[in-house]
């Protein structure tokens, strides 16, 4: 079920950084993966998405590039190195594969090991 564009709108204006009106007129790209966030110096100045057909599409920020990314769990490397403790649990759900984690480690972002109590 992919998610609506009102339902976008909202989760932006949430975080009290943008109006209701700076986020009335919007394009959603679905089932266009972020394949690589384009780099300005040090700065996320966009990214590079693959569409379904496989070609590719640049969008470059205005402002700023929001990274909104699920889990890893899926992605037995990740997990061993960032999360070992879950490491032989089941994985319930799948494609958790860390893809924005990724692609923020290659723009600079550091990861950090869970420090969940054992």
């Amino acid at each position: 079920m992919e998610i609506t564009k009102e339902e976008i709108a909202a989760s932006v204006v949430e975080t009290g950084e943008v109006t209701v009106s700076e986020v009335r007129d919007f394009e959603v790209f679905y089932q266009t993966p972020a394949v690589r966030l384009v780099m300005d110096g040090k700065r996320v100045a966009g990214v590079i998405g693959k569409r379904a057909d496989g070609s590719y599409v640049q969008f470059n920020a205005a402002k700023a590039v929001i990274l909104a990314t699920g889990d890893y769990t899926n992605n037995k490397a990740m997990v061993e190195r960032w999360c070992p403790d879950i490491a032989e649990f089941d994985k319930k759900q799948f494609g958790k594969t860390g893809d924005g984690h990724l692609l923020a480690i290659c723009a600079g972002a550091k990861m950090e090991t869970s420090d969940i109590p054992r």
